[in-house]
């Protein structure tokens, strides 16, 4: 018998509340302490790791923002632990102005590890996911567009995906949309495992690199196709998936064993799929962190044009 949907919901860790609203100003302060040219939250870039900058601004944070230190520790501990997500209900800073929002964000990101630049041009940390105008010539990511985000890791196009993520909802959707979804990447590799098909999409899928698109926001030019190579599973990440840009790579650049490799994909689809969590909402103000190693996460569509989080990503 097929486990319920429910039955895998167990993989994502909801904590207790945290109000970090008392270290506002502080990491604001540190920040342009340590960073005197970031005036405002347009200005946040990746905090240099090779002259030690980095370092700094975490030891100054453990030492002026000690709840958000707190939480970032709780946090680090349960995605070490290899938990597949990790959601803060409310950081509490909901009602403040989103200046001082994104300024909580961005340390919280450093003292969880290193935040990567989202994109190659402003390379901000903050990225904004919210619906924008698309060119019929571009090709757009999940985090641009209003429609389903089906099962995906983040940042696929990247030649070393983050190990962790997270997205702070600013504003939920306010139609019943835009609810999250999670699939455990060991769990999917188990349920393939099940069968002499899916064992052979693993081994497949585990040898034979696989084109995937770069977006147009993320590639070097807007205008030009841009692709990246990687196998689906590896040592780390376990998995790296998305099952329409791989599609749409296969059709790019014809291969014979192109349809056997469509096939397997499609396989991991579906194992994604009979593995994943229920829709749960990420209601204003709540916070989830994601394993991006092994964790596929989704999106249902939604039509609120308001619905806005910021995502941040992160190496180890």
């Amino acid at each position: 018998m097929m486990p319920m949907q429910g039955d895998f919901d167990r993989d994502i860790v909801v904590l207790d509340e945290v109000d970090l609203s008392a270290d506002i100003y502080a990491a604001m302060a540190t920040t342009r302490e340590v960073a005197p040219e970031c005036e405002d939250s347009a200005d946040l870039t990746p905090m240099d790791k090779e002259s030690g900058l980095a370092e700094l601004y975490r030891a100054r944070l453990h030492e002026t923002a000690p709840r958000i230190s707190a939480l970032a520790e709780v946090v680090s501990r349960r995605l070490a632990n290899r938990d597949m997500a990790v959601i803060a209900p409310s950081l509490g800073v909901a009602q403040c102005a989103l200046e001082q929002q994104r300024f909580v964000l961005f340390a919280l990101s450093h003292l969880l590890g290193t935040p990567t630049a989202t994109e190659p041009r402003t390379r901000r940390v903050l990225w904004d996911v919210k619906p924008r105008p698309v060119l019929n010539v571009e090709f757009a990511t999940y985090s641009e567009h209003a429609n389903e985000a089906e099962l995906h890791t983040d940042n696929t196009f990247n030649a070393h995906p983050e190990a962790f993520f997270f997205l702070y909802a600013v504003q939920e959707a306010r139609c019943g949309g835009g609810l999250s979804y999670f699939s455990n990447g060991m769990r999917i590799r188990d349920h393939l495992a099940r069968t002499a098909s899916g064992r052979a999409a693993i081994d497949l899928l585990s040898k034979t690199p696989v084109s995937f698109r770069v977006p147009s926001t993320l590639s070097q030019d807007p205008m030009v196709p841009e692709y990246i190579s990687a196998t689906v599973f590896s040592e780390r990440p376990e998995i790296r998936f998305r099952q329409d840009v791989i599609l749409s790579g296969l059709k790019a650049r014809p291969a014979p064993d192109n349809a056997d490799v469509a096939d397997a994909v499609n396989r991991v689809a579906e194992a994604a799929q009979s593995v994943r969590t229920s829709e749960l909402k990420l209601p204003t103000g709540a916070i989830a962190f994601v394993d991006n190693h092994n964790a596929l996460h989704g999106r249902s569509s939604f039509k609120d044009a308001s619905r806005h989080l910021i995502r941040v990503r992160m190496t180890a």
